[in-house]
């Protein structure tokens, strides 16, 4: 005989404390529930719903074919606003139908092998708040087994990682968005080009620069096509046109712009079926003076809200394409400075060489500053007497670089005004250790060409060693260091060597730029190899051989060690 609810509590023993869910389930008429009256439940179900309730983990369990639903208090958030309390005790497919597809196929399996199943952070897209969302989580379907020996139900132990999974998903954006470029725009484009990796966070980007008080200029879009009405060419602040962006309201601070699909005919959807609905326009950082810089609005996930998370991340991405872009600016107005500072330092070889034909080869490690530590120089002192210069500062870019113009224009004075090289090269030392003009180092190798007595004469201060080629027999001698290196102490000794040269002999100077390169650190290409390459390279024209030896080089690098490169190529009496 079937027992009333109100007149017969035998049974009940099984949901008995619980907090919220343990009253609802003795206050729910069971007898009017796929599962019937509490009192005829199998002792299996009874179990299982005890354990349910006394568990302070989220727990919902499935009973009969239907699935009929049971769940606790931890589990009670996880129904959001929508799907609580009038699913309790009702068909799985009722509660869950927008992601039945999914899960019903895991049910099904599970009744009917009785194997479990594990899945971590899966995504499911539930309307658990009157709006689909993006939910993710880690759960595990396992049998219930019944008095009869087969499946009764499954027991799903469950936790949400929403939270988790977004907070990674972010996190790894930020990282990557810290870029390096060598301008303002190409700081945009690079910084946009990560965010199309996420659109499930950021569905379309924008990033508007001014380009006075009161226009603003599209630098870049994230999924959004340029000059259509959700990207437009440009933005006047001091309009106020309904259907564009709304950018002076941000110039004090974020502002979320509601009703997209309002304001636009058609948004961006690369991640989800429908459009974003909102989106937040923040300043980017204004300049020193006060003026405004520009604008960045991002587009807000349609099945995620607007929490505090969010938010911060979205601060936080504007905030590295500001960065990026001030470091962008910075680098142009360095490359700027480097571009001039290549001219002056560097300049073209004198075409009118007595005795000589030159070529040269320059090429920085930081290939964006255009310079770096290592230099060359060349000019002429007396009739027929030519001095070669190659040298090598400590660091690199701008830093090394703005020291070269100091050194070069010593060592010419020195040189000028000195009787021999040794002596100019003794008097730039001391001067530099003396008065510390150096913030590191520097290895220089000063080689002079008297071409009427054809005499190279060389003073090397802990330079790699010069190659000489002989034209005669194709013997390579080497230009190895004659001192330390330069402005480490004072009074240093310093000597210099003379070596007779004839028709075609060839000088290569170089720095340890073409030495030290390889695919490691362990296997460099080494003296030894630059001397294979010299000895392989053409004969009598300049520029032929310095392409040939920095080919070479290229080569045995592959792309892997890099230091600044200069190279003077010399070849007495040589072809034009």
């Amino acid at each position: 005989m079937t027992r009333s609810i109100t007149n017969d509590q035998d049974g009940y023993d099984c949901l008995a404390g619980g907090g919220e869910m343990g009253a609802r389930m003795r206050a729910l008429d069971w007898s009017t529930t796929p599962v019937g009256p509490v009192c005829d439940w199998p002792q299996s179900l009874r179990t299982a719903v005890s354990i349910c309730l006394g568990s302070g983990h989220p727990i919902e369990i499935w009973w009969g074919p239907q699935y009929v639903r049971f769940y606790n208090d931890a589990y009670r958030p996880i129904l959001g606003s929508g799907k609580h309390p009038q699913f309790l005790g009702r068909p799985g497919q009722e509660c869950w139908f927008e992601i039945w597809d999914e899960i019903g196929p895991m049910l099904d399996g599970v009744r009917e092998t009785g194997i479990a199943t594990f899945s971590e952070n899966y995504p499911l897209m539930v309307t658990r708040n009157d709006e689909i969302e993006e939910t993710y989580f880690t759960f595990s379907y396992g049998p219930l087994r019944d008095e009869t020996g087969g499946v009764g139900g499954i027991f799903c132990a469950c936790r949400e990682t929403t939270a988790e999974v977004l907070t990674a998903r972010r996190h790894r954006t930020l990282r990557e968005m810290t870029v390096h470029a060598a301008s303002a725009q190409d700081a945009v484009e690079a910084s946009l080009k990560v965010l199309t990796d996420n659109p499930s966070d950021i569905p379309f980007a924008l990033v508007y620069l001014m380009d006075n008080n009161y226009a603003a200029r599209l630098a870049g879009s994230a999924w959004a096509t340029p000059n259509s009405p959700v990207a437009p060419r440009t933005i006047d602040l001091r309009s106020d046109v309904p259907d564009s962006w709304p950018l002076a309201l941000a110039a004090n601070g974020p502002f979320i712009v509601e009703d997209l699909t309002a304001r636009f005919e058609a948004l961006p959807t690369p991640r989800w079926p429908e459009p974003p609905r909102s989106a937040l326009i923040q300043p980017i950082a204004v300049d020193g003076d006060g003026s405004q810089r520009g604008f960045v609005v991002l587009g807000i996930n349609p099945r995620h809200e607007m929490d505090a998370d969010y938010y911060e991340f979205q601060e936080m991405v504007v905030s590295h394409i500001g960065t990026a872009i001030e470091a962008g600016r910075i680098q142009q107005r360095e490359h700027a400075i480097a571009t001039q500072l290549q001219a002056a330092l560097q300049p073209e070889l004198p075409t009118a060489i007595p005795g000589l034909i030159l070529a040269d080869h320059y090429r920085p490690a930081l290939s964006e500053a255009e310079i770096g530590g290592d230099f060359y120089d060349v000019f002429t002192a007396d009739k027929g007497v030519t001095y070669m210069v190659v040298g090598d500062l400590s660091g690199k870019g701008l830093a090394a670089a703005s020291q070269v113009a100091t050194v070069r224009n010593m060592l010419r004075f020195s040189l000028y005004n000195s009787a021999t090289t040794a002596s100019a090269i003794s008097a730039l030392n001391d001067t530099i250790a003396d008065y510390n003009l150096l913030a590191g180092f520097a290895t220089l190798f000063v080689g002079q060409y008297d071409a009427g007595a054809r005499l190279f004469t060389y003073v090397n201060c802990g330079q790699e060693p010069g190659l000489l080629r002989r034209a005669a027999d194709g013997a390579i001698e080497e230009l190895a260091p004659t001192g330390p290196v330069l402005g480490a102490q004072s009074r240093a000794d310093f000597r210099e060597v003379s070596l007779p040269v004839a028709h075609g002999d060839t000088l290569a100077i170089f720095t340890d730029g073409l030495t030290e390169v390889g695919s490691r650190r362990t296997e460099l290409l080494g003296l030894a190899g630059v001397k294979t390459l010299l000895a392989d390279a053409p004969t009598d024209d300049a520029a032929a051989i310095a392409a040939s030896l920095i080919a070479g080089v290229e080569a045995y690098a592959q792309g892997g060690v890099r230091d600044d490169q200069c190279l003077l190529i010399s070849v007495i009496d040589g072809v034009r």
